[in-house]
């Protein structure tokens, strides 16, 4: 069986490589949402050209900011000034552990508080609320005991990738929220078909929960 909602969204970065925008749109896919900015200094150098490509193509699209240890509010102005997101376009804090360098300490992890602070002063910049993408590993335990919570008037895209025949989420939801906007459902091979789509090589994919209408009409979820 499918797994709930519509699974026409995908989210890159750039190693994923795009072979074909027309294809990806015939496949059926009708929301983009790409990494922008990593910590306080990190831009992904095909963000630019993909937006400008996708957008002329029809696609609904989104940036997400990888999240750090690092001070929040500047981490947050330097996803807004580089993104520049428009009214139509949805933004997201990706809120899971730091990436870890193969030489050299580990970049620490954001924390609830700097959580909280990124969320507000996004809030105060783009007079919207961001998305907050995670899952089990990571936002649950920094959410835990923390509801009600500013943080949880963000929309969450929720991550977990579940194995057999699952069609919805087989883990708790992190604390305060009640349901999901986003899943994504499959990632790095691993969760529910369909894995990949035509017209990409590599790419996570993502169900909305709705219809393509719905999902057309809420974009960007403001």
């Amino acid at each position: 069986m499918p797994v709930v909602g519509t699974t026409c969204v995908i989210d890159l970065y750039h190693a994923d490589e795009v072979s074909d925008w027309d294809r990806l749109k015939a496949a059926g896919i009708v929301a983009v949402i790409h990494k922008a900015t990593e910590a306080l200094h990190f831009t992904d150098s095909a963000y630019l050209k993909r937006k400008a490509i996708a957008k002329a193509k029809g696609f609904l699209w989104g940036s997400y900011h990888y999240a750090s240890g690092d001070d929040p509010v500047a981490q947050a102005n330097h996803y807004l000034d580089f993104a520049k997101p428009g009214a139509d376009e949805l933004i997201c804090l990706d809120c899971e552990r730091s990436s870890q360098p193969k030489h050299g300490p580990h970049v620490p992890d954001m924390t609830y508080d700097q959580l909280v602070a990124f969320v507000g002063h996004v809030q105060a910049r783009a007079h919207r609320l961001p998305f907050v993408y995670g899952g089990a590993n990571f936002l649950s335990g920094l959410m835990k005991g923390k509801a009600p919570s500013p943080v949880n008037q963000c929309p969450l895209w929720f991550a977990e990738y579940p194995g057999g025949n699952a069609t919805a989420p087989q883990v708790p939801l992190p604390d305060g929220w009640k349901d999901w906007i986003l899943w994504q459902y499959a990632a790095d091979g691993a969760g529910p078909e369909p894995r990949t789509a035509d017209g990409v090589v590599a790419c996570d994919r993502d169900t909305f929960h709705g219809t393509v209408d719905q999902l057309k009409a809420a974009w960007p979820f403001t």
